[in-house]
């Protein structure tokens, strides 16, 4: 509703189930999304994919609910579903079959307050298999004596139509029971293979009552797909034997757990997982292992390369419960970036090397432009912004809490209660803006103790040549002059008008284009100032005296701080 009128009738049923948004629209402020109570419930449950309470409209049909519920598993007998039909006070009225594999009573209306229950079929019945997965026609085939895989698949000239685009044809899997031992069992296979020789060891011949599982190519319905098998085969775990599953995780594309079949490689456990993924480190995988021997439980860790397919991993063993861990090569990881920008031949964003240092990026970037300053060049690195504004938020606790001791020993007056909080708010605001201080000159010319390292989200900027010096702080008129090698210190600030009443002249520092800092040190006043060497893109500050404004020791320091702070930052973002 938009400023009292109907705008959108959205049905999450659409999006959900049929992915479909064409309803959806974006809110603005003051927008009210009016959610109206349900016109009735109905359950599905038993053999289906998605058991659940579903809201039920006026005309919705069967058909409707079977697509709510994700269709039927494998294991399903729809064609005997029961029907439990309530009157409108919730009293059991009837209960009925129905064949839902009927389309007319697919069109039927399902009521407010149904249930259905899809059973499951009988072991009795004989003579099929079934599909399960990503698979476009999943469900129960009629079996015959040596029938193979390929059997079950539809082709039409070199077109293959039984297959989603969600298909893993790397790996797929049969779920196979012995009705005389009621033991279950696994048994892999690579639909690739078929598809490229259909006498390939792959194409398996099928028992009756196996169940094929084509996996697809997502994590989680991957799981979603295997998971009842996983507890099938640990149901049927007999006491005394190991659990027959593995698991793997780290840098695989589908680590999970996975049925354990009579003999496998490590190789082939990696291929189940859908392969280690790019940034995998494969000298060294980590296998964890638990066996017991005259009851006491032992632990193993086994470390192999499975680089290059080798022979090592070839040969190695997964035994049941064993725990597969592929670590990341962090050197690979495709992330890790640094910019580059201003005055460099091609600015932009560059995958970070693992000896990355500034002479090797500007390099990388074609050098510098003829107009680049490279004294001025600012490093800002992501991991230090954390920690500045972090020390930010500390400083203003520690404000509060030397105030609120004051008042305490009556150091400090109630009334300045408001000016300390704001002090300790706008501390708290300012950002930590990561610099890190360089000589880029030096860098270039190939000192290595300039030359440092770089890391992820480096940002390195180069700004244009400058000619100027900043003088700000507590001078007669902060201004920017130009640079001459032939003034000092004392000849910039009488280009500002002087120092004002204010001014600490004890404490004046320089700002360096770098992001250094070098102090006068000496009193202008009494010995005169002392004569460091200007540089292009310097900045000049005149601090305030730390107890201009109040004479009161806390506040001086929160004063002191505050400015300090304020000038500072200009001057960098002067830069």
């Amino acid at each position: 509703l938009r400023n009292g009128e109907e705008i959108s009738v959205f049905d999450v049923y659409d999006l959900l189930i049929y992915g479909n948004s064409k309803n959806d629209i974006r809110l603005r402020s003051g927008d009210v999304v009016f959610i109206p109570p349900h016109e009735g419930l109905i359950e599905a449950k038993g053999s289906v994919k998605r058991s659940h309470i579903f809201e039920v409209k006026v005309g919705d049909t069967f058909a409707d609910l079977l697509k709510w519920m994700g269709g039927f598993d494998a294991n399903a007998y729809p064609a005997a579903a029961v029907l439990t039909r309530s009157n409108s006070i919730g009293m059991i009225a009837t209960v009925s079959n129905i064949d839902l594999l009927l389309s007319d009573n697919l069109n039927k209306k399902i009521l407010a307050n149904d249930s259905i229950t899809i059973p499951e079929t009988s072991m009795d019945q004989r003579a099929f298999v079934a599909v399960e997965g990503a698979f476009n026609r999943p469900g129960k085939f009629g079996w015959s004596e040596g029938m193979k895989i390929s059997d079950i698949l539809s082709m039409q000239g070199d077109y293959l139509i039984d297959f989603s685009n969600e298909t893993d044809f790397e790996i797929a899997l049969i779920e196979r029971f012995n009705q005389q031992t009621k033991v279950y069992s696994v048994l892999y296979f690579s639909p690739i293979d078929i598809l490229n020789d259909s006498n390939s060891k792959s194409n398996i011949r099928l028992n009756e009552f196996d169940i094929v599982y084509f996996l697809p190519m997502n994590e989680l319905d991957r799981f979603l797909l295997l998971e009842p098998f996983v507890k099938r085969l640990s149901a049927n775990n007999t006491k005394g034997e190991n659990l027959k599953v593995f698991s793997i995780t780290g840098d695989v594309k589908f680590p999970g757990t996975y049925p354990l079949p009579t003999k496998i490689s490590l190789i082939e456990a990696l291929k189940i997982s859908g392969g280690a993924a790019d940034t995998a480190f494969l000298d060294s995988i980590e296998i964890s292992r638990i066996s017991i021997d005259s009851g006491l439980i032992q632990s193993k860790v086994f470390e192999v390369s499975a680089l290059n397919a080798s022979p090592e991993a070839s040969d190695f063993e997964i035994l049941p419960r064993d725990r597969i861990n592929v670590r990341m090569n962090e050197e690979l990881t495709l992330e890790k970036t640094f910019t580059l920008e201003g005055f460099v031949r091609f600015p932009g964003v560059y995958p970070l090397n693992t000896d990355e240092t500034l002479s090797s990026a500007i390099n990388r970037a074609g050098g510098l432009k003829d107009n680049a300053f490279a004294n001025g060049a600012r490093l800002l690195r992501k991991s230090l912004i954390d920690t500045q504004t972090k020390q930010n938020k500390n400083l203003a606790g520690s404000i509060r809490a030397s105030y609120a001791s004051s008042l305490l020993t009556a150091e400090e007056n109630s009334s300045s209660i408001q000016d300390i909080e704001l002090v300790a708010q706008i501390i708290e605001e300012i950002e930590g803006e990561g610099r890190v201080v360089i000589n880029l000159d030096e860098a270039l010319s190939k000192n290595r103790k300039f030359d440092i390292y770089l890391e992820d989200g480096d940002a390195l900027i180069i700004p244009q040549s400058t000619n100027i010096i900043n003088i700000i702080g507590e001078v007669r008129n902060p201004n920017v002059v130009n640079y001459s090698d032939s003034l000092d210190a004392g000849d910039y600030l009488n280009l500002a008008g002087g120092l004002t009443q204010r001014a600490d002249s004890r404490n004046i520092y320089i700002i360096r284009a770098n992001g250094s800092i070098v102090s006068l040190q000496k009193s202008f006043f009494s010995l005169g100032l002392s004569r460091p060497q200007f540089q292009v893109g310097d900045t000049l500050v005149v601090p305030i005296k730390q107890n201009y404004q109040n004479p009161l020791p806390l506040w001086s320091q929160v004063t002191q701080i505050i400015y300090q702070s304020m000038v500072s930052l200009a001057a960098v973002k002067g830069l």
